[in-house]
């Protein structure tokens, strides 16, 4: 697993090779806060080397970099999906609950 988590970073998903190199520091210069993001990175990094383990478990063969590649468009396609049941649950929900409120509210 640590493999496929090393193969997405050297291939450019987190840190490499492609960070400018240190500069000297004046004198009068204050030490800027560095904002680094590393969660969504790793969290991708490592959710990729857990489908990748998965799929070479079971015999199917792909290159690391193709499930780091394909990982974004199945997450958003998942997302869609789930959003369309989402709704359409809720669809449902308010109409019976409109059913609900006028047959209480109709004691005459």
């Amino acid at each position: 697993m640590f493999r496929a988590i090393r193969l997405c970073t050297d291939w450019g998903m987190g840190n490499s090779d492609l960070t400018p190199p240190p500069q000297k520091k004046k004198k009068n210069e204050k030490k800027k806060k560095k904002i680094t993001n590393i969660f969504p990175t790793l969290g991708l990094m490592v959710t990729s080397a857990a489908l990748y383990n998965v799929l070479h478990y079971i015999n199917v063969t792909i290159d690391i970099r193709n499930v780091c590649v394909f990982l974004a468009p199945l997450f958003s396609s998942l997302t869609t999906i789930i959003t369309f049941i989402l709704t359409k649950e809720l669809k449902v929900m308010f109409f019976l609950f409109l059913f609900v409120t006028k047959v209480i509210n109709n004691d005459d």
